[in-house]
């Protein structure tokens, strides 16, 4: 039997909590009957991204007199991306430390959507 490892932000909890989660799987992966998910904070990591946030809005709105809050919406899910690879970048940087059994695989992504395998070989 194989295990898939999973890591991902989710969208609405990055805005809200900052959250990644981090999921256990077996060889079905989503389909799995009996996944284990946990939800992670990591910490100052997404304080950082709201203080940056702070400052791009000021700038825009010292430029654009009016901005709509979906406008706002659409700027941070753009820039919560350079947090994703900024993430992706430090598994990426760090796989080589880690110690993975060879019937688990290590995958970064989005929740149900893209991923990619950081470590680790097939199912």
């Amino acid at each position: 039997v194989g295990y898939a490892v999973f890591l991902c932000l989710l969208l609405d909890s990055v805005f809200a909590e900052g959250e990644l989660l981090f999921g256990l799987y077996n060889e079905a992966f989503y389909l799995d009957p009996k996944p284990k998910e946990y939800f992670y904070q990591i910490p100052l990591f997404f304080e950082e991204f709201d203080k940056n946030m702070l400052k791009v809005l000021n700038q825009i709105k010292n430029n654009y007199s009016r901005v709509q809050p979906y406008e706002v919406e659409q700027l941070k899910k753009k820039c919560i991306n350079y947090y994703y690879a900024a993430i992706y970048k430090f598994l990426c940087d760090v796989q080589e430390e880690m110690i993975v059994p060879s019937n688990v695989i290590l995958y970064w992504g989005r929740y149900q959507g893209e991923a990619t395998i950081i470590k680790g070989g097939q199912l």
